[in-house]
């Protein structure tokens, strides 16, 4: 937006590129604004919101798969005994929003009961939801603020993309028989970049999984990890044809409750091998993160 509004002032001397300056600078000016207020609040309250992000991604990853291979041992997944305490599984606890998660815990406590075999599963529950609710109370009307910061940033941002377009529009009449100049106003690569950028994948058997096909530049192509789980991955490039990687080549491990980042060439990347795998290596539940910067 800024580089957009500042190349389009750097113009304003041509008639046609003052009028959408002049439209466009208002979008941007509200932009600048709404986002300043959306990090402000994301800034003083990092723990806050952290905290209750981090005991999601626990649950979703770590600890609703800890408990379901507890409840097996105990109880077959094909035993009444077992469908009553999670009948739909692990999904209530990894989908949804807090309160609904909130609720399946609660079930899950209370479906336990007073089963002496599964106490030890029932006081780990307890104490989850305790620091889940905790954590919950805490955030309490900053975490409304940011919510409410966050739904105008969303809106803000959809009215700054058709301003955008109305921008590429305008240059796209002005410059219909020289299209290259647009360029000197507005950065065409990010009108036409639509790849999906982020990833999340949670693992639950030793099986590869993949994630996507790119092309990147080794000199500045970076790809960062996060892995909320207590397990570790593996994760590695291949060409497609394969989904594991050929003897000897490289392979990158993600280190539990890690955030971490590659050169892609570290994993095996080639204008060959451009096929993004990722693996548990135990098999356990386990949530990975990957962003393409």
């Amino acid at each position: 937006m800024n580089e957009v509004d500042t190349k389009l002032h750097n113009g304003i001397a041509d008639a046609a590129i003052n009028t959408l300056y002049t439209v466009f600078h208002p979008v941007c000016t509200d932009f600048n604004s709404v986002y300043y207020n959306y990090n402000i609040l994301k800034s003083s309250n990092p723990g806050v919101t952290l905290s209750v992000k981090q005991l999601e991604d626990e649950l979703s990853s770590t600890y609703i798969g800890n408990w379901d291979v507890e409840i097996q041992r105990v109880y077959n997944r094909k035993t009444s005994q077992y469908k009553t305490l999670l009948p739909k599984h692990r999904a209530p606890f990894q989908t949804g929003n807090i309160p609904s998660k909130v609720l399946a815990l609660t079930v899950l406590i209370d479906q336990i009961g007073t089963d002496v075999a599964l106490a030890t599963i029932k006081g780990e529950v307890v104490t989850f939801l305790d620091l889940l609710q905790g954590a919950v109370d805490a955030q309490g009307g900053k975490g409304s603020s940011i919510d409410t910061a966050t739904a105008l940033l969303n809106t803000t941002v959809v009215n700054s993309s058709f301003a955008l377009l109305a921008v590429y529009s305008g240059l796209m009449v002005k410059f219909y028989l020289t299209p290259n100049l647009i360029e000197t106003y507005l950065p065409i690569e990010y009108l036409h970049n639509v790849q999906q950028a982020s990833f999340t994948i949670t693992l639950t058997d030793v099986v590869p999984h993949f994630i996507a096909k790119r092309k990147f530049d080794i000199s500045k192509d970076t790809i960062a990890i996060k892995n909320s789980s207590t397990s570790t991955a593996a994760m590695y490039f291949t060409n497609g044809m394969a989904t594991t990687p050929t003897i000897g080549a490289p392979i990158v491990t993600i280190e539990a409750e890690s955030n971490s980042s590659f050169n892609p060439a570290v994993m095996g990347y080639t204008d060959v091998n451009r096929h993004l795998y990722v693996v548990s290596n135990d098999g356990l539940s386990t949530l990975i993160a990957v962003t393409f910067m």
